[in-house]
């Protein structure tokens, strides 16, 4: 539909329902009869439902052209009716019973409606099967009008004298128009029915800030196995998207909703059910039923096979039975189209967990790197500092040396080895953790051999474009539920228009099993097709309406605070690759300085120039310069992880 038919609302619906009302009161001025123009008022569903039934078997949609057929369709098929009433009222009034007058009004009026309105609806085709510039317009108002007209003629022309005789005779037995006033009342109310709230409207959402760079977009399409290149944390990524839980329960989630989406995609059908049943009633002595019964098994008319059981009277049916409510306002394609949102939901959220599940398990692998790098330093200064103890022993005997520098280079040689045991400790903690994500029981990591030769993963440079932003899981999560939820406001703003179902059933019915497929005889079917509005229960469907508008409304929060998060993440993410370089290169050169420093404290103690203390703070400070080393590249690591985090991940 245009944006001008979406802001219009329902005025459709409004001047639909002011035309009813000013033909009805104009027929009642006419005939001076609040009844008699009913007739006239009841015979124009048909010819609605035509309508609607015509525009959806051809695939158009409602729009403001087949809403002009509809208002066409009034004075077309009240006039088919007025024909038809007007001659049975001139008849009835010349002496004629309400039968006769019916009957003689029918038949007289019979061929002149047929042959107006067939001619008018050859004169449809046309414009049904038009082309061209305008070609949705002219099909549009041709098969309403068309289909309309040909159904409600051929049901106007049996249904009008039937419901003539009926209102007729209500106005001969109740002089008081209250039966009139009640129908219009039922009228009035069954429009106010259709009255719906206007759709959801949505705030702007801001808008993205733009950079003048744009070098993101290689990095979104890298592919996992190209942005993380070490073989070993390859292959624990592949193990865990084997196994890891979140992964195996987000692959059900996407089953779950792609079953709902089966579902929805089919609601439209008609339900069609083979079905046997049988049943027993006993109607009571004193009834219409029983007296009925009672008297037809008496009757000389019926042969054996036709007498009814008594006193219960059995029931057996085999055949098919079907329903189906027509989607005259997209209900149930509102209803699809939030089942196939939610759906790709889903997938988005899969691959949302993938990506937060890949940045676990590398920021874990490089912790652990960064630990085996840390538990080989503290090795390597336990052999410098048992070397050191060693030589100032050698010192003490030879009274260079006291018996508090040996204390205090022995105690800073049991801190050192204390700190290995830590390391390991954590070292298994971190194995154990990303066997746990692996969906595996603890046992050892595969890994390079070195933190500081291991490969950084892909690099970026600086730049946020929106169109990467809007391309997150988690954002694209967001937009595709609040898409999900504005067909649920649609689908629920639906409800309050009236509801047009047909049912039907055909197969065997017989009281008599021996009977029951005896053909023709027990042959039975039915057809019944209803039109119904809400009226006491409009409260209740309002409240679902603002239910789902409060949730479409959350929904778009929701997508708005996705999309500033994600600009914030990517923000922090960039300055944090940037800096972390920085740091590193500065720890590195610091702590070439100190290990430097370590030498020549040893060599100027060695010669007297320097104290023990001196020495030991030399070693202290090396060994923590190289622990906060470790700890500077595995933030390098951990920056770029953010990063590829904060950009929604690699390509699959």
């Amino acid at each position: 539909m245009t944006r001008e038919q979406v802001l219009s609302g329902n005025q459709a619906i409004y001047i639909f329902g002011i035309c009813l009302l000013f033909v009805y009161l104009l027929l009642a001025a006419q005939y001076e009869s609040f009844m008699l123009p009913l007739p006239v008022l009841l015979s124009l569903p048909a010819g609605i439902f035509g309508a609607f039934l015509s525009l959806k078997l051809a695939g158009l949609e409602n729009n403001i052209y087949a809403q002009v057929a509809l208002v066409m369709l009034i004075g077309l098929l009240g006039k088919n009716a007025i024909l038809i009433v007007e001659f049975a009222v001139q008849r009835q009034k010349q002496g004629l019973t309400v039968v006769r007058a019916a009957i003689e009004g029918g038949v007289s009026r019979l061929r002149p409606i047929l042959m107006t309105s067939f001619a008018f609806v050859a004169g449809l085709i046309p414009l049904c099967i038009a082309s061209g510039a305008g070609a949705m317009g002219n099909r549009s108002i041709g098969t309403a009008a068309a289909g309309g007209m040909l159904i409600g003629t051929i049901f106007g022309v049996l249904v009008i004298p039937g419901l003539y005789v009926l209102f007729s005779r209500i106005k001969v037995k109740k002089k008081k128009p209250r039966p009139a006033v009640v129908a219009a009342a039922v009228l009035l109310v069954f429009l106010g029915a259709c009255k719906a709230p206007r759709p959801l409207q949505t705030p702007e959402l801001p808008a993205v800030p733009q950079r003048e760079k744009d070098t993101l977009v290689a990095v979104n399409l890298l592919p996992v196995k190209a942005f993380f290149n070490d073989p070993y944390l390859r292959q624990l990524l592949d193990t865990a998207r084997r196994n890891n839980a979140d992964v195996l329960i987000a692959m059900q989630k996407m089953e779950t909703v792609q079953a709902q989406l089966a579902m929805a995609r089919k609601a439209w059908l008609p339900s069609l059910n083979a079905g046997i049943s049988a049943g027993a009633e006993k109607f009571g002595k004193y009834t219409i039923d029983g007296v009925g019964n009672f008297d037809t098994n008496l009757s000389p008319n019926i042969d054996k096979d036709q007498r009814i059981p008594t006193p219960a009277v059995p029931d057996y049916f085999a055949g098919l039975r079907s329903a189906w409510e027509i989607d005259l306002w997209g209900k149930l394609r509102q209803q699809k189209e939030a089942a196939y949102a939610r759906f790709l939901a889903t997938a988005e959220g899969r691959r949302l967990v993938y990506t937060q599940l890949t940045a676990q398990i590398a920021s874990l692998y490089y912790h652990l790197l960064e630990l085996d790098y840390e538990l080989s330093v503290v090795e390597k200064n336990v052999i410098l500092q048992e070397s050191a103890l060693e030589t100032v022993k050698i010192q003490q005997e030879a009274g260079r040396a006291t018996s508090l520098a040996v204390q205090q280079f022995h105690a800073q040689l049991l801190n050192t080895k204390a700190l290995a045991f830590g390391i390991r400790q954590q070292r298994t903690e971190i194995e154990n953790q990303l066997n746990a994500l692996a969906g595996r029981f603890p046992q050892h990591i595969e890994r390079s051999k070195s933190l500081l030769e291991a490969p950084i993963p892909a690099k970026v440079a600086e730049g946020i474009p929106a169109d990467l932003l809007l391309a997150r899981p988690d954002i694209r999560q967001a937009e595709l539920e609040l898409t999900a939820a504005k067909a649920d406001v649609k689908a629920a703003r639906a409800s309050f228009f009236p509801t047009l179902t047909l049912s039907a059933s055909v197969g065997y019915n017989a009281f008599d099993p021996g009977l029951l497929f005896k053909s023709p005889a027990s042959i039975a079917y039915t057809a019944l097709g209803g039109l119904t509005a809400p009226v006491f229960n409009q409260n209740q469907i309002r409240s679902k309406y603002r239910i789902a508008t409060a949730e479409g409304m959350s929904a778009f929060y929701a997508y708005r605070q996705a999309i500033v998060n994600g600009y914030q993440e990517v923000s922090t993410s960039l300055q944090k690759v940037g800096n972390s370089e920085q740091a590193y290169k500065l720890k590195e050169a610091e702590v070439l300085m100190l290990q430097h420093g370590v030498s020549t404290s040893r060599d100027l103690f060695a010669t007297g120039y320097a104290n023990y203390l001196e020495v030991i703070n030399a070693q202290k400070n090396v060994l923590d310069a190289e622990l906060a080393l470790a700890q500077h590249r595995r933030e390098v690591f951990d920056g770029v992880i953010a990063l590829y985090r904060a950009l929604g991940g690699g390509a699959e």
